[in-house]
């Protein structure tokens, strides 16, 4: 798909039923690309709530991962939180097929002109949409909801970077994403230095080996590096408060239709939270028609650290919701 900011890659995996399943949307965590949701997305399969799931899409933001790649050299400094929401709803509204299949061409045309119009005033006729997003991507899921609730039934956000303004802003991410380390002679010495690291420790082991096998690729004179360049991440991280202020705003004000549910997925007790001390409760206590449940032993980073829980997670939010509805379709 082609955005305003060039193409983005987006994977699907589908299922083998029709009906009206549901449809998962998956967005990643900045600095991070699609792939690092394979871990959860596998434990989810053995669940019992697959059964519900007629399609997923796996998403890289247009300047992380392989879409990174695929704008290699047309990417510039200047990335607001609106461009990959706006590259959400238009992947929703005009690209992606109005109803589940097993397979779809690797470059989707658009939908027709009224198909977009009648997406936009009534949402989908055969499709549920429900968005899992973490931390940017749970926060850009949001403001896309936000904007054309229409289009989605439920959003299983986690930990996302929804931050009330006055909070107190830090560069520390963005210096981090500028001065780290991003290129090595392979990936087994990749994987041996990030190892060592305390950061990379907390991680399961298999989102360890997604990261190194799809985050990085070969370069020219034979050395590995990141797909995501650290510029690109580091742009995003100084975005950070325009994006997760208006998501906080826009919440509060209650912009978000009621009708779409919110499940709140958070770090354990004791784990640093994004903004002030006790700013994760007054966040999942936003709205109405919303829950939450904290993941022991996982912080920020929870897709990557406790996957198969996250996985549980998102399956028993799933039957909870749609168990007794789309057990017949």
């Amino acid at each position: 798909m082609t955005s305003s900011c060039g193409s983005v890659s987006i994977d699907m995996l589908g299922r083998t039923r029709t009906g009206k399943g549901l449809t998962l949307f998956f967005t990643h965590a900045n600095g991070f690309c699609k792939e690092i949701w394979e871990t959860t997305i596998s434990s989810f399969l053995s669940s019992r709530s697959e059964r519900y799931v007629s399609e997923m899409w796996v998403w890289d933001a247009v300047n992380q991962g392989d879409s990174a790649l695929l704008n290699r050299g047309n990417l510039n400094s200047l990335c607001h939180w609106h461009d990959p929401t706006r590259d959400i709803l238009n992947f929703l509204l005009h690209h992606i097929p109005s109803k589940p299949s097993l397979s779809v061409p690797t470059h989707l045309s658009r939908v027709t002109a009224a198909e977009s119009a009648l997406r936009k005033s009534q949402g989908f006729s055969n499709r549920k949409i429900v968005m899992v997003g973490h931390s940017f991507g749970g926060a850009v899921s949001a403001l896309a909801a936000c904007n054309c609730p229409v289009l989605f039934d439920s959003l299983f956000l986690v930990d996302p970077v929804i931050v009330k303004p006055g909070s107190p802003r830090s560069y520390d991410l963005m210096r981090g994403a500028l001065s780290r380390r991003d290129r090595w002679k392979n990936r087994e010495e990749a994987t041996f230095q990030l190892l060592s690291t305390p950061f990379f420790q907390r991680w399961d082991p298999e989102v360890v080996k997604s990261y190194v096998d799809f985050g990085m690729y070969n370069t020219e004179d034979g050395q590995v590096t990141l797909k995501t360049p650290s510029l690109q991440e580091a742009i995003l991280f100084v975005d950070t408060f325009t994006g997760c202020n208006e998501a906080w705003v826009r919440l509060f004000r209650g912009e978000l239709d009621e009708r779409i549910e919110v499940r709140w997925v958070v770090p354990g007790f004791g784990e640093i939270e994004l903004g002030m001390p006790g700013a994760t409760q007054e966040r999942v206590s936003l709205r109405k028609n919303a829950s939450n449940v904290l993941i022991d032993g996982a912080g920020h980073l929870i897709a990557q650290e406790r996957p198969k829980k996250l996985a549980k997670e998102l399956s028993l939010f799933l039957e909870r919701k749609y168990g007794s509805a789309q057990a017949n379709l």
